[in-house]
């Protein structure tokens, strides 16, 4: 909707709601989420001292889990019988999981160096992790339930 000013008009049309007061007020509109959420995922926060250490500490905690999910995987993967699905499982773990891995680490690695960070790319950077844990985490599944828990429990003891 756009405001009275900007149209030209003094009055709302009848029918046409206008902005209540605290929308006015505080910018937020609802229904409006979809945007705000948008613009958030986009600014630049910069970060104190103390949060970007914060921060840090959380990127180096996913930089662990996905060493760690990346090892799982590898070994699962390569003690897979068949070669078509050791094909298919090394084109997915490179495609979709290790190369947006390594493009997301370099951004946010840049930009916490210059003390500035998105929440959409922190975002998007776990993602990347979440999905590499999914995938181990599936494949893991699959192989207990074919029988094999002793292999998993094998592989998980290991890490």
């Amino acid at each position: 909707m756009q405001s009275l000013r900007a149209s030209g008009k003094t009055r709302p049309e009848s029918g046409e709601k206008q902005p209540s007061a605290t929308c006015r007020v505080s910018g937020f509109c609802p229904g409006t989420n979809s945007q705000r959420t948008a613009d958030w995922d986009r600014r630049k926060l910069k970060l104190r001292g103390a949060e970007l250490q914060v921060v840090k500490e959380y990127v180096r905690g996913l930089e662990k889990d996905f060493e760690i999910g990346n090892r799982i995987f590898a070994v699962v993967v390569s003690q897979s019988p068949e070669v078509t699905v050791f094909r298919q499982l090394e084109w997915q773990r490179i495609s979709k999981i290790e190369l947006p891995y390594h493009g997301w680490h370099a951004l946010i690695r840049l930009h916490l160096w210059t003390g500035r960070i998105s929440p959409g790319e922190l975002n998007k950077f776990t993602q990347v992790v979440a999905t590499l844990a999914f995938q181990v985490r599936r494949m893991l599944n699959a192989i207990e339930e074919a029988g094999h828990a002793d292999v998993v429990e094998s592989v998980l003891r290991d890490y």
